[in-house]
């Protein structure tokens, strides 16, 4: 990947220091982006100035300095390197889809399924997702056209996952409520990093609670740990890549997941205070002309 030059702009679009030349109609949509970005209180952004070539923008804000910095790339090596990527992730396809074909056969042969045989089958399922979406976006993350996933599919199998820790869920919601347009793949990470994160807040175990809603529009999940929640100057933060307050955290994982849920066409918030625990509320659009999807009998998620 060549570094073609660097670009830092204040909120208002204005260019601070450049280190590249270009066009004027490059500039124009670079300050244009910048600006945009900041306005929307996005995280991200990125243009195609030409061929092969990359404009990507990150919102920054810090005691020292608020505003844009932005990065022209040339991607010729990133081309490259997309389709070794794609290759290798046809090869993993492959072998995934041996192991899931043994495992049903397997649950064929049941008069009673395990629960772990379906936990592996559906971990099997998000291996292949996640190698799909290595194989589209190696150059550019993008989210897969026309996806959409089902809240209470992910969060059974999410919440499965946590009996397995000191941490018990408690989810109350309508059975009965529309897909989103989200990528399966991208929900999922998105309510495992909420859900790991309510756990950790927690050492000694506690309850998390999850409530589901619904309006014409959206559909709301609320995540709410009881720990020690969140100190005021910390709330602005929380969102920022490599902010952590964890020993061992590397401050990504909700920096991702905002971003997820943005891409998506959504918004995550969080509500909390030293002493009383935090809230993190996601609003993700419906899927249209998907149907509505009941919950399943044995989710224990209504």
């Amino acid at each position: 990947m060549g570094c073609r030059g660097v670009w830092i702009l204040d909120p208002s679009g204005d260019i601070v220091a450049s280190s590249a030349r270009a066009d004027r109609d490059i500039v124009e949509r670079l300050c244009d982006e910048a600006k945009r970005l900041c306005e929307d209180d996005r995280l991200q952004a990125q243009f195609y100035p030409g061929s092969n070539q990359w404009v990507q923008l990150f919102r920054m804000g810090s005691p020292g300095f608020s505003g844009v910095v932005a990065v022209w790339e040339d991607r010729v090596v990133e081309e490259n390197l997309r389709l070794e990527m794609q290759s290798l992730g046809h090869d993993i396809n492959n072998m995934l889809a041996v192991a899931q074909g043994h495992l049903e056969l397997l649950q064929k042969d049941q008069e009673t399924v395990p629960a772990s045989l379906t936990e592996a089958l559906w971990m099997l399922e998000r291996a292949e997702d996640l190698v799909r979406r290595l194989g589209r976006s190696a150059v550019v993350d993008e989210a897969a056209d026309g996806g959409w996933a089902d809240v209470w599919e992910t969060l059974n199998h999410l919440t499965t996952l946590l009996r397995r820790t000191t941490c018990h869920v408690e989810v109350v919601g309508p059975g009965n409520i529309p897909p989103v347009a989200v990528d399966r793949a991208d929900l999922t990470e998105i309510f495992q990093n909420l859900l790991q994160n309510a756990c950790d807040a927690m050492p000694e175990g506690g309850a998390i609670s999850i409530q589901v809603s619904s309006d014409d529009e959206m559909i709301s999940v609320s995540v709410r740990d009881h720990g020690d929640g969140i100190r005021s100057e910390q709330l602005d933060e929380i969102f920022s890549p490599y902010f952590t307050t964890k020993p061992t955290g590397h401050g990504l994982g909700l920096y991702r997941t905002r971003y997820l849920i943005e891409r998506a066409g959504g918004r995550i918030r969080v509500i909390s205070a030293p002493g009383a625990g935090s809230t993190f509320i996601v609003s993700l659009p419906q899927a249209k002309n998907s149907g509505k999807i009941s919950c399943s009998p044995n989710t224990g998620l209504r």
